[in-house]
């Protein structure tokens, strides 16, 4: 709960009396639902609500929730993917090998590939790539410098590694940087013809963080926003892939490249592990938490 206030200053005001009762979670989110931002609990809706003329039953918001599950996927099977005349794969560097991995291995299959170098990442890249540096994290430069790219057909997000704390400002300026990508690279994927691609790379635990390690929680965000380009860029093939922090760069990037080959796009996110691929899924028998 402290680490909660420190993220939300708005929540209400807890009697130190009242939370030593509680012993669960939804205990607690009862109880925090009952109670003002003073500390003082709310009164009871009433059952109905009287107009004058007619009495409005109140309505049961009883909402069926299940606790999310790890789902084993087979290996990916394999298409042949070319990218349109003209076009590129637009990549940000995340600093570590990964990237140096990804890019070689997508230009061995014939791919035009370019680099977004983020700010505070300097270091050689290879010299038939090229390269385009953000200024600063502002959508400003962002904007000025996808507009040198040319025809993005995929843009592949790898997030470099979290290292300062759960809630690390860089963390927040990287989630919201891809957001504004999304943003400007809008048109030319859901607009243009051929394989188009949207990819955000996450280095957790290869599970979505529901297994262990000491990483960020904020870039679980990218799998959000690539959830929701799903639904909306039916057109374009979005995906948010974890791979696991230990996992050898090099075998990362064969997993990588190997989702973007996937013919199977029904998975919104996909996880590696060092054992298995894996899915996000619900139990088909939702319980109300």
């Amino acid at each position: 709960l402290g680490a909660m206030r420190d993220q939300f200053p708005a929540l209400p005001q807890l009697k130190a009396e009242d939370l030593a009762e509680l012993r669960t979670l939804q205990e607690i989110v009862d109880y925090m639902g009952n109670v003002d931002l003073n500390g003082h609990a709310s009164p009871k809706a009433e059952a109905s609500v009287s107009t004058g003329h007619t009495t409005l039953a109140q309505i049961d918001h009883d909402i069926p929730r299940s606790p999310a599950m790890l789902k084993y996927l087979p290996m990916p099977d394999e298409i042949e993917i070319t990218l349109p005349t003209g076009s590129v794969c637009l990549i940000t560097d995340d600093g570590t090998d990964l990237t140096l991995e990804v890019i070689e291995k997508l230009t061995a299959r014939g791919w035009q590939v370019a680099v977004l170098k983020l700010p505070g990442i300097n270091r050689s890249l290879p010299a038939n790539v090229k390269q385009h540096t953000l200024a600063d994290m502002s959508e400003a430069s962002l904007q000025a410098t996808l507009a040198q790219v040319g025809d993005v057909a995929v843009f592949i997000h790898i997030n470099p590694p979290s290292q300062s704390g759960l809630f690390a400002q860089r963390d927040k300026d990287l989630v919201k940087l891809v957001f504004l990508i999304a943003k400007h690279l809008k048109k030319p994927l859901t607009e243009g013809a051929g394989f188009r691609a949207f990819f955000t790379v996450a280095r957790l635990d290869g599970a979505f963080g529901m297994t262990w390690g000491d990483y960020g929680a904020i870039p679980g965000g990218l799998f959000g926003l690539a959830k929701t380009l799903n639904l909306e860029w039916a057109n374009v093939f979005c995906r948010g892939v974890d791979l696991a922090i230990d996992m050898p760069d090099s075998q990362a990037a064969d997993y990588l490249v190997g989702e973007l080959h996937d013919p199977n796009r029904l998975f919104a996110e996909v996880g590696y592990t060092n054992e298995a691929r894996y899915t996000l899924t619900a139990p088909e028998a939702a319980a109300t938490i």
